[in-house]
């Protein structure tokens, strides 16, 4: 019984996190990621630093036109794919 029991938690355990993967790829680097989830909890605050050093950076700000009206209309799993 508690075999059982650990395996449907740890069955739980592994689609949750690759769901939460699958989301946090659309947002930032795949190995950014992964360093976030090596790191450890420490009680009750994240204790996560993950930098990179770049040289050189671009940075593009883009006005939309009627981006909140488009936004309004989806989900948020629409906006990021």
């Amino acid at each position: 019984k508690n075999t059982r029991l650990w395996f449907l938690q740890s069955s739980q355990h592994k689609a949750s996190s690759k769901q939460m993967f699958s989301v946090l790829s659309q947002m930032m680097p795949k190995h950014v990621i992964r360093q976030m989830l090596r790191k450890q909890f420490v009680g009750d605050s994240v204790d996560i630093v993950v930098a990179d050093s770049i040289e050189r950076v671009s940075i593009l700000f883009v006005l939309i036109a009627d981006f909140e009206k488009f936004t309004n209309t989806r989900t948020p799993s629409e906006l990021l794919t």
